[in-house]
């Protein structure tokens, strides 16, 4: 909520007036699509490994990003990458890279093969949103600037975030918010039962379907709710893992949004309730990374729904004032 976003559509306006070839890369598919339908034309999106198939394809290389955790993996994707640079890749005058904090060394290294000598580049990250423990990539030569100011997290928010995980940041969002709230329980199934009825309350209150996003704290597999396609008379609108003839995202038809916070990190909602707050979310510096990022979704309203066994759950308690 720091601006991030609006500094990177006019880093990109400012490349285009001056007659330049900008890329735009991001870590993940979701974020790729949402900054693709706000850049102005002439900007080219992607995620880096989107990007990096687009180009091996120009020389007939097929990777296979399966592997990509293998010793020399990226090493070879390199030498097969140097190729398409022969073979006329385009040379890119402007380099924005969002969510720079998920981005590796060797990544930062091939992209350099695809820009213009004199190229101008934008790295914008969030040390607080490191959830997958990336190594920081080494920037010799850039001018860093930091801030701490969070314009999307109303107040009523702001402060249960600032006294749960004893964060510190900026307050420029001046609204007042509709606060947090928790619900607990003890087995699993009962998530379902619980949202059902926080839908139907939240829609009373002017929310609809589309403002709410359900938000898990687990990966897709193993979440709660990885066989749940309905909430009451709501449909799930989930990732199905499938992309079409065009490279697009399939999902499955419905109005109320379901996501990982590993996919819907950068990304927003009026109201966002969180699930699989349970006994695997320890007290670490890792799990505070995620509740971080996970809590500083909502721009309006936030909700919890924590099982009894969560170790959180008395420092939420703590720090809510319960309707």
């Amino acid at each position: 909520g720091s601006g991030k976003t609006q500094v990177t559509m006019r880093f990109c306006e400012q490349a285009l007036e001056r007659g330049e070839r900008p890329l735009l890369l991001c870590f993940n598919r979701p974020l790729r699509d949402q900054r693709a339908d706000m850049a102005p034309e002439g900007v080219t999106v992607d995620t880096y490994h989107g990007f990096c198939k687009t180009q091996a394809e120009r020389v007939g290389v097929e990777i296979d990003f399966k592997k990509s955790e293998e010793e020399g993996f990226w090493r070879d994707i390199q030498e097969q990458l140097l190729g398409a640079t022969l073979a006329g890749a385009p040379k890119f005058d402007c380099l924005v890279v969002d969510e720079g904090q998920d981005f590796k060394a060797d990544w930062y290294v091939i992209l350099q093969m695809f820009l213009a000598d004199d190229s101008t580049q934008l790295w914008l990250e969030d040390p607080l949103q490191n959830l997958r423990g990336t190594d920081p990539v080494e920037l010799p030569g850039f001018v860093t600037y930091r801030e701490s100011a969070n314009f999307r997290t109303p107040i009523s928010i702001a402060g249960f975030i600032k006294g749960t995980l004893e964060s510190e940041f900026e307050q420029r969002n001046l609204l007042p918010g509709l606060g947090v709230a928790l619900y607990d329980y003890e087995e699993p199934p009962e998530i379902e039962s619980i949202l059902q009825r926080r839908i139907l309350e939240l829609s009373k209150v002017g929310f609809k379907p589309e403002d709410i996003a359900i938000v898990s704290c687990r990966g897709t597999q193993s979440t709660a709710l990885a066989e749940t396609v309905q909430i009451g008379r709501h449909k799930l609108r989930k990732f199905t893992g499938k992309y079409d003839a065009n490279n697009n995202q399939i999902y499955t038809e419905g109005e109320l949004r379901f996501e990982t916070i590993f996919r819907f990190k950068g990304q927003q909602a009026p109201c966002v309730i969180l699930v699989d707050l349970d006994e695997s979310i320890k007290k670490s510096d890792w799990s505070t990374g995620i509740l971080y990022c996970a809590m500083t979704r909502p721009t309006v309203r936030l909700e919890l729904i924590v099982q009894k066994d969560c170790p959180w759950l008395e420092t939420f308690q703590e720090n809510i004032d319960q309707e």
